[in-house]
């Protein structure tokens, strides 16, 4: 019964990191998913789009979002990379305490705290997964816009959009792991085989 009410306190009590983390992540996506969308649109319709002012209007706009993106993504990367990181590095030793625990505890015990273990790395490897893609997917809208039909000066205004976007913005767990799938499968696996030494 204690083990039930310590598991509800820590759902409850990390529900503010995850809800922080799901809020910022939602903002950098949404400016990512918007940025690519307009460059997908440049070129969309017909050759009545082409005019310049348009374009101009059009690469003024993905310009100024991806240079807030930018600010904003290295704020939360100062202000949180620590917060996040100590979270992921509790909610790691709460799956190897957990796994450990097994053989005494019943499973009820065990599958509530393995939750409550699991649930935040995964929001947070997942989310950066979903970040590292939507930068992905923006760079190579980039690339496919129709720069080649543009004017020189709005080809330099891509090509520097593009070759600001070729290194990925990715979040990381106090600059040690970058929160992604492959990190989600790592901790997985050293969950497992800490488990498997010790039993």
């Amino acid at each position: 019964m204690l083990t039930c009410f310590a598991t509800i306190f820590s759902a409850v009590n990390q529900t503010g990191y995850i809800v922080l983390f799901i809020n910022l992540l939602a903002h950098e996506l949404g400016h990512f998913y918007v940025i690519t969308d307009v460059l997908n649109g440049i070129f969309e319709k017909n050759d009545a789009d082409r005019d310049p002012v348009f374009i101009d209007r059009k690469l003024k706009f993905c310009a100024k979002h991806y240079q807030y993106l930018l600010k904003f993504h290295n704020e939360i990367k100062n202000l949180y990379k620590i917060i996040f990181g100590a979270h992921f590095l509790m909610m790691t030793i709460v799956l190897v305490t957990t796994l450990q625990t097994m053989n005494s505890w019943d499973i009820r015990n065990t599958v509530l705290t393995a939750v409550t273990g699991i649930m935040p790395l995964f929001i947070y490897c997942f989310g950066g997964e979903l970040l590292i893609t939507a930068g992905m997917d923006m760079s190579t809208a980039i690339y496919q816009c129709g720069w080649e039909k543009m004017g020189v000066k709005q080809a330099k205004v891509v090509s520097v959009i593009l070759c600001l976007s070729q290194r990925p913005l990715c979040l990381t767990a106090a600059n040690v792991f970058v929160m992604n799938r492959e990190t989600f499968g790592g901790i997985a696996q050293v969950v497992y085989k800490i488990y498997a030494v010790f039993n």
